[in-house]
């Protein structure tokens, strides 16, 4: 390894290089696959997770353990929304921030990306490109690939999903197959439907909001089996509801 990918590695771990290069969402699905590879989340044909164990000594593996824990009922789509406002990935920010590679609050000419780094941390992305560091998290966890395995992680860190390289996983997390039509009928009559970009997080009927952005509009609930007013939800919040049953608006 060069002095570069050395410093590089000893400094900055997988999903710091994850948050540099795609933002909390690629965070997400760097530590989802990351976590499915090693046996300690399981990824369903119907394009579910569940945690097989419920802690890891690194803090965004397990704000995502919690976030997915141990019943079939998160996607891909739930963990990336739900991260986000997790305070132990916004350490990850913090750090970057403070380190001068992303700004603190994203200027106006960068509003709606997914990160907005500063000319510091474009250098650093392309220095990766070409000296990509070892993924040190996987042996200071216990979780330590080899061959593929262990560049893979990494890929898709700086890449993104499309660069995992297995297709079968590719389909299982990413792109699981689309609900039947007798199954998207008995939401219907349940009251509730898809949230757009996710086949398996759910809002109640017409709490979808138009609009930009993160529930855009003045609805928008995210979860599964969702919140009402820009609330996440499992099992309906209300008014900026978090999990559980808010009150109404």
């Amino acid at each position: 390894m060069t002095a570069l990918g050395t410093g590089i590695a000893q400094r900055y771990d997988v999903y710091d290089i994850a948050y540099l290069a795609g933002g909390p969402a690629r965070v997400a699905d760097t530590a989802v696959v990351a976590l499915v590879r090693s046996d300690r989340i399981r990824a369903h044909a119907s394009g579910r997770l569940s945690a097989r164990t419920g802690s890891s000594p690194h803090p965004v593996e397990a704000a995502v353990l919690d976030l997915v824990g141990p019943r079939e009922r998160r996607s891909i789509g739930t963990v990336r929304w739900r991260l986000a406002e997790d305070d132990r990935l916004a350490a990850v920010a913090r750090r970057l921030a403070g380190d001068g590679l992303i700004h603190a609050s994203a200027p106006w000419w960068a509003a709606g990306r997914a990160v907005s780094r500063t000319r510091a941390g474009r250098r650093l992305l392309r220095d990766l490109a070409g000296h990509v560091p070892p993924d040190r998290v996987a042996a200071e966890t216990g979780a330590l690939l080899t061959g593929t395995l262990a560049t893979g992680t990494m890929a898709v860190a700086l890449g993104g999903a499309a660069r995992l390289g297995e297709d079968e996983l590719y389909r299982r997390i990413f792109a699981p197959p689309r609900p039947s039509r007798a199954s998207r009928n008995a939401d219907r009559l349940a009251g509730r439907e898809r949230i757009p970009g996710s086949p398996h997080a759910y809002a109640p009927i017409g709490i979808w909001g138009g609009g930009d952005g993160w529930g855009g509009g003045w609805g928008g609930g995210f979860g599964d089996g969702g919140g009402g007013c820009g609330g996440f939800g499992d099992g309906g919040g209300g008014c900026g509801g978090g999990d559980g049953g808010g009150g109404g608006c």
